[in-house]
């Protein structure tokens, strides 16, 4: 018996007009733990509500609108 393929694990993409679980952010940006914790620790907000951690789209963006103009200024 062929088992069902899985959904791809990135691709996604975070619009500023949604909120997303924690989750669902790093599967679409196919990022692990490590990753999420340097993105929190260099800026990224999040909000905690009960016991999940959601995103603001808009703060993705901005995050990494900043984070662009600050290595296209040479400050890695």
């Amino acid at each position: 018996m062929k088992r069902p393929e899985k959904a791809p694990t990135i691709g996604g993409s975070i619009r500023a007009d949604e909120v997303v679980t924690l989750t669902e952010f790093v599967r679409r940006l196919g990022i692990g733990q490590k990753t999420w914790r340097t993105m929190k620790n260099a800026g990224l907000q999040s909000a905690l509500i009960g016991k999940k951690r959601y995103i603001l789209g808009r703060h993705a963006v901005t995050f990494f609108e900043q984070l662009a103009e600050r290595q296209s200024k040479g400050n890695r």
